[in-house]
């Protein structure tokens, strides 16, 4: 969490959600990193402030979210790993790269949708890819995907359906190695572009 508002610590007791898959939650984001990166969350994992996950209080761990920045349009699919945020007033404490990615980094909190995409269920191939964009238009995602294949030799939009929205997600890829999705993150990165690595499973789709 940033440490220019500490606010006010509440105690943490948790009400787990019942019925997930019909969640939506508007309300405050904040971030955290440094402190926390290599310590254990609350599902027993290794906290990678570098990962797309984030701290919910009562999603079941495992959930996976869309979350969008409503103060600018941005949205990224994180993960449930970890409790939190323990500040009143808050609702979500994102990674310190899915902060990056929608723009809650710089200013440290912002107002978020939180929309639930999956309850918890086993994956099986995990594929990596690059994302590049996030809309609810697909015209704009159309437009940059044109763009980008006059640069990269493999540009696709992942359509994502939830209850209420649809997003078209921009990505690069995919790729069977992690590393290999870096190595084009940090090529999309010199070209200017905005880029996350992102776990990519059979729901991707050419489009």
């Amino acid at each position: 969490m940033p440490p220019s508002d500490p606010g006010t610590v509440v105690p943490f007791e948790p009400q787990l959600v019942v019925r997930p898959s019909r969640f939506v939650q508007t309300g405050i984001a904040s971030w955290y990193g440094p402190g926390f990166h290599g310590k254990r969350t609350a599902n027993g994992e290794i906290y990678d402030q570098n990962a797309l996950t984030a701290a919910h209080r009562s999603l079941p761990l495992g959930t996976q979210v869309m979350v969008t920045n409503l103060e600018n349009g941005q949205a990224i699919e994180i993960r449930i790993n970890d409790r939190g945020p323990f500040v009143a007033g808050r609702i979500i404490d994102l990674s310190l790269a899915a902060a990056k990615s929608i723009g809650v980094y710089a200013p440290g909190t912002a107002l978020v949708r939180v929309e639930v995409l999956s309850a918890p269920t086993p994956r099986l191939a995990v594929l990596y890819a690059v994302q590049v964009g996030s809309y609810t238009d697909a015209d704009k995602a159309s437009n940059l995907k044109q763009a980008l294949t006059q640069h990269f030799s493999s540009v696709y939009i992942s359509p994502l359906s939830s209850r209420r929205f649809r997003y078209y997600q921009v990505r690069l890829g995919p790729f069977a190695e992690r590393v290999q999705a870096e190595r084009q993150a940090r090529a999309a990165a010199r070209a200017g572009l905005q880029s996350v690595v992102v776990e990519e499973d059979d729901r991707w789709a050419e489009w």
